[in-house]
């Protein structure tokens, strides 16, 4: 797989007789297993999901959303007969993407803190800066990496990583870590380790649903005067996927509100 497909060298594949690209917004699309099994009459290849073609041939990533269930789908329709004459697929020919990482040389000139804030900048070749800002593809001085953030805080991702690498042996390097998993999943995980993430209440795995209920009792039994806009702001949930869950809640008699929306709280029930 990994001579097929290079997640380094992803801006310069196109779509071949080796290598195809899935949207699967909307689940695992039919058309997944007529690639399969036209890869598996001839040499192999590799289809890649949560990515569309553009029309000059370019791919760009769109993302899936329940990986876990597509993953188990995947697995049930490649073990089915009526689907697939024969299951070639195995364990490590299926990957997941869960992060981004880029790394360079050297440390960071302004340092972490200063970078993270963003205002100053300190290019490594000021010249190359320059021209770049001459024919207006530069951006302000600085603004990169807090934009990077910005877009993973809005996109509901978890925070980026900043690592520094410093030693005698080997060269200092700073390496910056993308996070491709929401926020609420590792608040969930964090105070339920023991949990996995499934899509059916009744699968021996916990429900997508659950998981958000269960982040969210987590955190009001923690803050309790939280309103509906701060708690979808803070585990990255959209208002209707919050109403949703605490209207649940209130139906499985797990939690209610005790005074008015502006000056109650929030009663969890054990």
């Amino acid at each position: 797989m990994d001579e097929v497909f290079d997640l380094s060298k992803f801006d310069s594949y196109r779509e071949d007789n080796r290598r195809e690209v899935k949207s699967a917004e909307g689940g695992l699309p039919a058309s997944l297993w007529d690639s399969y099994s036209a890869m598996a009459n001839t040499y192999g290849g590799v289809i890649i999901c949560g990515v569309k073609e553009n029309k000059d041939g370019t791919w760009i990533p769109t993302g899936m959303k329940d990986v876990t269930k597509l993953k188990r789908n995947l697995w049930n329709q490649a073990n089915d007969q009526k689907k697939v004459s024969a299951n070639l697929l195995s364990e490590s020919g299926v990957k997941t993407y869960d992060r981004i990482v880029m790394s360079n040389s050297g440390t960071i000139i302004p340092g972490k803190k200063q970078m993270l804030r963003g205002g100053i900048s300190e290019p490594r070749n000021k010249s190359i800066f320059k021209m770049f800002n001459l024919i207006g593809i530069g951006e302000h001085a600085g603004s990169g990496v807090p934009d990077i953030f910005e877009v993973w805080n809005s996109e509901g991702l978890k925070i980026p990583e900043v690592e520094e690498q410093f030693g005698v042996d080997v060269p200092d390097r700073t390496t910056l870590v993308l996070p491709l998993v929401e926020k609420f999943h590792d608040y969930h995980l964090n105070h339920h380790p023991g949990d996995k993430v499934g899509d059916n209440p009744g699968d021996n795995t916990t429900s997508l649903w659950d998981h958000r209920k269960s982040a969210i009792v987590d955190l009001l039994i923690e803050e309790p005067k939280l309103s509906i806009d701060a708690i979808s702001s803070r585990l990255n949930l959209t208002r209707r996927q919050v109403e949703r869950s605490i209207n649940m809640l209130k139906e499985e008699q797990r939690l209610f509100r005790d005074g008015s929306a502006r000056s109650g709280h929030w009663v969890v029930r054990s």
